[in-house]
């Protein structure tokens, strides 16, 4: 009898240790991410055009708008495993808000250009503006096709 009740404890005791290592595994797969995760790729908005890379593209944000915050963990995400380089640029007062977003396209300094609203991305190949994406659905839907 007290080998059983004592195979029974030890067995209760792995399992409770595999649900605690299993509830670990679940909470590190669906961890929540902060901008402090990206802040790496965090530049400011004079610095747009000044990347080493050829292809890549800036990410306006701010964090008070309730499309940015209902995308922001796909965006980061995609910036930490995916295939794309994404910057990061937290919207500011010194950012200028302008009406047309086809304005921007074909633009190589920062000082001619705005955005047109928060969430939006510039893609930018050679220094040069290529496209502007802007509003939640539309970011979402091209960086995941």
């Amino acid at each position: 009898m007290r080998k059983l009740f004592l195979f029974s404890f030890m067995s209760l005791v792995l399992l409770n240790g595999c649900a605690s290592k299993k509830e670990e595994i679940v909470k590190e797969e669906s961890k929540e991410y902060e901008y402090e995760d990206v802040s790496h790729l965090m530049i400011a908005w004079s610095q747009i055009f000044e990347q080493a890379e050829t292809d890549y593209m800036t990410y306006f944000y701010s964090e008070t708008c309730g499309h940015c915050k209902q995308i922001k963990q796909q965006i980061i995400d995609i910036a930490l495993n995916g295939t794309n380089k994404i910057y990061f640029v937290k919207f500011t007062d010194e950012i200028p808000i302008i009406a047309d977003k086809s304005s921007v396209i074909g633009k190589d300094s920062f000082n001619d250009l705005g955005i047109v609203g928060t969430p939006s991305i510039y893609v930018i190949s050679s220094h040069i503006i290529i496209d502007y994406i802007v509003g939640s659905n539309n970011i979402i839907s091209t960086l995941t096709n």
